[in-house]
């Protein structure tokens, strides 16, 4: 028995082997490769296959350049508007006095030259003003100069809700410049009412509150007249102004009514 058990898996070994081993033939490998070529080819006909690249891999590599040039351009463009946003904020805060977060004195420039080229549309003379602190020196001297700041915060405040704001400039130190349109009597009144706000004006942060006044110099333009000549003669009023005594309005003596 185990006799024939033995010689019967030997027989079905041999048959397996054998089989295992036999090569396939040409007709089958043909047939085969027939096959496979009428599964891929569109027509069905072998002769029609041809390899090609994958669709899937050109579209993933397609779309990551794509990807990867979009990326770039959107932070090109990033940089460029936000260094356009920064220069503006850097141009504004350059015409910016930042104590009283008035117009400075190159913004005061501007605004003059700006109002001057267009001043033969109004009917009326530009006229400057030039105010100075009275005895500033001693207030920062006797109260320290936070005290001098605040008083200049507050005064700054006082005249750009006098006048247009666009127009009054802080233009250094304790010295301040206003743009104003009128007639003699109309800018007259107009510099009476600024020092009369700023005599009312009492510096609430000291104790006790202290009381200021200022001098104001004003010179008003004339046909012709250049801007550097104006301002010169606003200047020199406003000196004439502190020499005669303080807490006054001079007018210069070339201004027209």
């Amino acid at each position: 028995m185990l006799v024939r058990s033995l010689d019967l898996h030997k027989r079905c070994g041999s048959k397996f082997f054998n089989h295992a081993k036999k090569p396939w033939s040409s007709q089958s490998d043909n047939g085969l490769t027939d096959e496979i070529g009428r599964s891929r080819s569109p027509m069905g006909s072998p002769s029609s296959y041809t390899k090609q690249s994958s669709p899937g891999y050109l579209d993933l590599k397609q779309s990551t350049f794509t990807m990867l040039y979009v990326g770039l351009t959107l932070v090109f463009l990033a940089g460029l508007g936000g260094g356009f946003l920064l220069g503006r904020q850097n141009n504004r805060f350059a015409l910016q006095d930042p104590l009283t977060h008035l117009p400075n004195k190159p913004a005061f420039n501007q605004r003059l030259e700006s109002l001057l080229e267009n001043n033969g549309s109004s009917l009326e003379p530009l006229a400057i003003l030039f105010l100075d602190i009275d005895h500033f020196k001693q207030i920062n001297d006797r109260h320290g100069h936070l005290a001098g700041d605040e008083i200049l915060r507050q005064l700054g405040n006082l005249l750009a809700t006098t006048g247009q704001p666009r127009n009054v400039f802080r233009w250094g130190g304790d010295e301040f410049t206003i743009l104003s349109f009128g007639s003699r009597e109309s800018v007259e009144q107009y510099a009476v009412n600024i020092q009369q706000a700023i005599k009312e004006l009492a510096i609430s942060k000291q104790s006790p509150a202290m009381l200021i006044t200022v001098s104001i110099g004003v010179a008003q333009q004339t046909k012709g007249e250049a801007s550097s000549q104006l301002l010169k003669r606003a200047d020199q009023a406003l000196y004439e102004a502190k020499r005669n005594g303080r807490n006054q309005v001079y007018w210069s003596a070339s201004t027209t009514s």
